[in-house]
């Protein structure tokens, strides 16, 4: 009995020099129960891993898929898991802004501020608030901000066709992936201006007489058959309360008809993406609420080559590519329509670049609808042109529909095979950004 008593004593006195150990959260509560069971692998479960535990060069699969369990989205390690994908650490960190954007930023210090209404006000180019404290109270709002004009997808035009480019057979190619395996591809040819907001291509910052403008888009589908020929012009004002403009050429009837603004939550059929999901989010940052989180050490992919749809497997996401490291600020966006098609966002945004690393999606309920990866290069040919010195430039995206099994993946088409960049500051002319470009591209016209 005494023995009993003293065994006792002495694993509960082990059990509590072990618990002294457990990382608390800030408020000083323990972690949820399955991290603390994390910790102190229980059945089995691994040890907490540090993310420097990974090295560059380490193969990430089913055999080790614990290493990134809570590092990724959700679905990522469970593909890992499950044996339909894997990846390689790469071998540097993420890289810094451009230099021109890191430029413009140190000028907006002290000098932009937030508007009632969550518009910036004297904010001309660059990202506006890069001194942003998480302690801030309009933390999330300003992060967004950031985010939106960051300059690393958007440059002050691009290309994803073989308008100013050397490469002819260049196109933007979506790989739409249903869960029987059936695979649709969607080619489109895709021109992105920016009006205001401009770093490289003069004028500078802005086209005098379109200030009121900030981008245009123009999307011209190529395949499947259905799609093609139905051409999109996308204005976005400057004003927030001024809606997008939105015009398609129906190929059917020969006519532009406007459409309808609140298309931008639509699905672009066949991929799992609205018009707000471009470039992981491009609607009215003040048509939403923000909330900033917390900080998190989060695992996304980058690539270094090019990826050939050969690769897919069962899942749409390239087989072999690597992944990054980043420290990332955690964003939720609320939207303020209650019959918008997301109920929340959760953002994970790179805090050396504003980089918008991925993305979970929640519908109506409140349940976990898709998830967005927006993959790097490491070859960026602006700052290339601009100071020889590479840094991150915003390459692939892949979006998955977790409730139906759809997934897309989205890339650059040329001759070369399958990059993961847009041709950026090609000096597309504003005159293509109008109706009678719209008519004339829509009909096999060549734009110059």
């Amino acid at each position: 009995m005494k023995k009993s008593i003293k065994l006792t004593m002495f694993v509960s006195i082990v059990a509590l020099i072990f618990l002294a150990q457990v990382p608390l959260t800030p408020a000083g509560e323990l972690k949820s129960e399955k991290e603390l069971r994390t910790v102190l692998s229980i059945d089995g479960e691994p040890s907490m891993i540090r993310p420097e535990e990974l090295k560059p060069g380490m193969r990430i699969d089913s055999t080790n898929w614990q290493l990134v369990d809570g590092l990724m989205l959700p679905y990522a390690t469970e593909w890992l898991k499950n044996g339909k994908w894997f990846f390689t650490m790469s071998d540097y960190d993420c890289m810094p802004m451009a230099t021109r954007v890191a430029e413009k930023a140190k000028q907006n210090i002290g000098k932009v501020t937030l508007a009632p209404n969550g518009d910036l006000v004297n904010w001309t180019c660059g990202i506006p608030f890069p001194d942003v404290k998480p302690s801030d109270p309009d933390a999330g709002l300003k992060m967004a901000w950031n985010f939106y004009h960051s300059g690393i997808w958007f440059a002050d035009d691009n290309a994803c066709t073989n308008v100013g480019v050397e490469d002819k057979d260049s196109m933007f190619t979506r790989f739409c992936l249903d869960k029987y395996g059936n695979l649709t591809l969607q080619e489109t040819t895709f021109y992105g201006f920016q009006w205001s907001g401009r770093y490289y291509v003069p004028p500078i910052p802005a086209i005098p007489g379109y200030e009121h403008l900030l981008r245009s888009f123009v999307v011209v589908p190529r395949s499947p058959r259905d799609a093609a020929g139905k051409t999109v012009l996308y204005q976005v004002p400057r004003d927030p309360d001024v809606p997008d403009d939105m015009w398609i050429y129906l190929p059917s009837i020969r006519r532009i008809r406007r459409f309808p603004t609140t298309q931008r939550y639509a699905t672009q059929a066949p991929t799992d993406y609205n018009w707000d999901d471009t470039y992981g989010f491009n609607g009215r940052i003040t048509d939403f609420t923000y909330k900033y989180i917390g900080e998190q050490e989060f695992i996304w992919p980058h690539y270094k080559g090019h990826s050939a749809p050969s690769e897919f497997k069962d899942i749409c996401m390239p087989w072999n590519e690597t992944a990054i490291i980043s420290k990332c600020y955690v964003v939720e966006q609320y939207s303020k329509n209650p019959k918008y098609s997301y109920s929340k966002k959760v953002w994970y945004l790179d805090q050396k670049s504003w980089y918008g690393c991925a993305f979970d999606i929640f519908d109506r309920k409140g349940e976990r609808w898709k998830g967005l990866y927006a993959a790097s290069c490491d070859l960026n040919p602006i700052e290339s042109r601009d100071s020889g010195k590479p840094c991150l430039y915003g390459g692939s995206g892949h979006m998955v529909d977790l409730q139906s099994g759809h997934s897309t993946t989205s890339l650059q088409k040329g001759a070369q095979g399958y990059c993961l960049f847009a041709t950026p500051n090609v000096g597309l002319k504003p005159e293509l950004f109008s109706l009678p470009s719209l008519r004339l591209i829509a009909r096999g016209g060549t734009v110059r």
